[in-house]
């Protein structure tokens, strides 16, 4: 099994950079499903499914959130902040008048450089 990174790499930052701001390089998901590393996807489902839904391995494959044609998160459909931006025609929040917004917070809790991310993309 392979997978094409067909995520927009942008030049100016060298980055994979998600629509919220993660950087999909450092992404643990996107990480394992770009070196189709299926038995890495499987302990991470397994991981992830601790106190919720159980998940397997198929479920966490991930090309990343502005990926045009690869398999995406289970939950990418379900995210608010990937739902609000494509909903207001934005590829990124960067691009949106309310940036930064507090839907935004929890993403900065666990990702803090997410909105630096995206402040730089802004700029």
């Amino acid at each position: 099994m392979s997978f094409i990174n067909s995520q927009v790499i942008l030049p100016h930052m060298g980055r994979n950079i998600g629509v919220c701001g993660i950087n999909c390089d450092e992404y643990e998901a996107y990480l394992l499903t770009r070196n189709a590393d299926m038995d890495g996807l499987e302990a991470l489902a397994k991981k992830w499914s601790e106190g919720r839904r159980i998940l397997m391995g198929r479920d966490v494959l991930c090309c990343g959130c502005t990926s045009p044609g690869g398999p995406l998160f289970e939950f990418s459909e379900e995210c608010e902040v990937r739902t609000c931006a494509y909903e207001r025609g934005y590829a990124r929040c960067s691009e949106c008048d309310d940036f930064p917004c507090l839907k935004l917070a929890t993403i900065y809790e666990k990702y803090p450089g997410a909105k630096e991310n995206l402040e730089r993309l802004r700029e």
